[in-house]
């Protein structure tokens, strides 16, 4: 009886050894041109901490930030195509509407005047429609990042009507809509990617951009310009999203754990972009830029200006766009009706 029970204890103890030997470890790469030691890399610790405390260490984050896996452009290709180097990206909004065309609609200029506005819009009627229109391009929208408002820096003066960019250099990202913006105004657009805008500001290739403090700092661009006018143009978010060709393999617990916490997700990013805003601005002072706000009648004027862009994009536009569309202006609709 007593060599039953020894037994019984050595069977269960190689069993268990043989479950926990088996038991997989799941390592995750996300790669993301944002720089260290900003609050876009400090929401990708806390999406790491949060994966490993809910996998119990099973599943584990690696973040390949400052560009490592490439630039934005690269980044979208190797996850659409499964590079098994990449199973997650981190990108702006901008970059990603090159391989997602649908999500353009959110880069139209003026869409929003608040934040309030827009985290009711992204969090109550946008994140499902996101996800589907991801879907179709091998790519699983996991949650909104936060860029912020896109306003306008110059080496040589302030941007208070849009005649004051005509016929001037401006940098934009390769997005259709950020060119067509640039063009209603007036002004040239020059397609740069992050790495190029500075040495482009250097040598006058380019004489502004539209981009956020935080990028603006982050990048160094800030370096190059003396004002910076507060036009509130465009808000952009960021993204991150999992690579479908990879991540339609794993075990549905490890799915689970990595779409989980999506509301404490966003709101750890938001928070920590916001809370560093009133401090950058502060900091375009200490460098010496002279910075403006557009009045409400100056933003009106830009409003007209560029009221067009929407126009021509919904003429070209594809359903899938033209429903993302639908629900932005649904979502507008209902934050006016609260």
């Amino acid at each position: 009886m007593r060599n039953a029970w020894v037994w019984a204890g050595i069977i269960a103890l190689v069993f268990a050894t043989d479950v926990s030997a088996k038991k997989k470890k799941v390592k995750v790469g996300i790669g993301s041109v944002v720089p260290s030691g900003t609050p876009w890399e400090r929401q990708g610790q806390w999406m790491k901490k949060n994966v490993r405390k809910r996998s119990g260490g099973s599943v584990k984050l690696k973040l390949f930030f400052d560009g490592r896996k490439g630039d934005e452009q690269e980044l979208l290709k190797k996850c659409v195509i499964d590079d098994p180097k990449l199973q997650g990206i981190a990108v702006s909004s901008a970059a990603a509407a090159n391989a997602v065309p649908e999500i353009q609609a959110w880069d139209l200029p003026f869409l929003f005047d608040t934040n309030q506005e827009i985290d009711f819009v992204l969090d109550n009627y946008l994140y499902t429609p996101f996800k589907q229109v991801m879907d179709k391009y091998n790519l699983v929208f996991y949650v909104f990042g936060e860029n912020g408002w896109l306003n306008v820096g110059m080496t040589d003066g302030f941007v208070k009507k849009p005649s004051d960019v005509a016929g001037r250099n401006m940098r934009t990202p390769k997005s259709l809509i950020y060119e067509e913006t640039w063009k209603a105004m007036g002004a040239q657009p020059v397609v740069l990617g992050t790495s190029e805008v500075l040495p482009a500001l250097m040598d006058g290739k380019v004489v502004g951009f539209a981009q956020t403090p935080l990028l603006s700092f982050a990048t160094g661009w800030h370096t190059k310009i003396e004002y910076y006018t507060l036009t509130k143009h465009v808000y952009q978010p960021g993204l991150v999203a999992w690579c479908k060709g990879w991540f339609k393999n794993q075990a549905p617990e490890t799915k689970e754990i990595l779409m989980s916490d999506v509301k404490e997700a966003t709101d750890f990013g938001r928070e920590s972009v916001r809370k560093l805003g009133p401090q950058l601005l502060e900091n375009f002072k200490t460098y010496g830029i002279k910075m403006y706000t557009l009045t409400e009648a100056e933003r009106t004027v830009f409003k007209q200006a560029t009221k067009d862009v929407k126009a021509k994009f919904k003429a070209s536009a594809s359903p899938g766009a033209l429903k993302l569309l639908k629900a932005i202006e649904t979502g507008k609709a209902a934050f006016k009706k609260r």
